[in-house]
């Protein structure tokens, strides 16, 4: 079959709960089929293993086989910086060896066994570096053979909100944040570069975490330029009102590949 009318199977992995949605291509665009389970939870939410387990025990089913496998693994199995860039830097290869360097020194020595993404830059603007453990990324690579499938994207949640609402983003100069069960996420973008990302666990007030989130980051914003603008992915409703009332406008987006839609 070519690859171009394989279907996707698109899966969010998170500690809570995975979404598993098989996609249609070509004229057969569509969700056909939508699954959502429930691992068993663990006390340590950054632990992936029960999810990918529970993913591995759901795709064993033939429904789910011959298609593309695309998995956007929560924020709670990644870790996330901004590199600055720098004119020493010659190669990707030593950006990216910059890269693990400011992750060791902020996460330890554990980052050492962390895969390292980058997104797409012009010279001279900063970079997104996204960062999960090796072994998930290879853990998903075992359950995509064993069932049939190929792993086409490992792509952390929140980076592909971003590029799946990237339309919707219309100014050079705003907030971006994103939630689910446990943890925030924050970006902020000036003049078409990105300036910072924050991740965090949301202390069971998430409304709270994200006033407190965006304090803390706006002390780095010139007050005359700063955006109130914040175009957010799944806010709870009373997440949406504290932030609301503390004079932030909070603009809905969806991204394109929302699979369970």
């Amino acid at each position: 079959m070519s690859q171009w009318w394989r279907d996707r199977l698109g899966v969010e992995l998170g500690p809570a709960e995975v979404v598993i949605a098989r996609v249609g291509r070509g004229l057969r665009r569509r969700s056909a089929d939508v699954r959502r389970l429930r691992p068993p939870q663990s006390d340590d939410a950054r632990d992936w293993r029960e999810a990918v387990a529970a993913l591995d025990a759901e795709i064993a089913s033939a429904q789910w086989r011959n298609a593309d496998l695309i998995v956007c693994p929560s924020d709670h199995f990644v870790h996330y910086d901004v590199l600055p860039w720098s004119d020493e830097l010659r190669s990707e290869e030593e950006v990216r060896a910059f890269a693990r360097h400011r992750l060791r020194e902020t996460y330890g020595e554990g980052a050492e066994a962390w895969m390292v993404a980058l997104s797409l830059a012009w010279p001279g603007q900063k970079r997104l570096v996204a960062a999960m453990e090796q072994a998930l990324v290879e853990a998903l690579a075992e359950v995509a053979v064993r069932h049939q499938l190929r792993l086409a994207e490992v792509k952390p949640r929140f980076t592909a909100l971003l590029d799946g609402c990237r339309r919707a983003l219309s100014e050079k100069s705003f907030w971006f944040a994103a939630a689910e069960p446990g943890r925030l996420a924050l970006a902020r973008a000036w003049d078409g570069e990105w300036q910072s990302l924050a991740s965090t666990r949301d202390g069971g007030d998430a409304g709270q975490a994200l006033c407190s989130l965006l304090v803390r980051e706006s002390f780095a914003v010139d007050s005359e330029a700063a955006t109130r603008r914040i175009y957010a992915h799944e806010l709870p409703g009373a997440v949406a009102e504290k932030v609301g009332e503390a004079g932030w406008e909070i603009v809905p987006v969806s991204p394109r590949w929302n699979w369970s839609a």
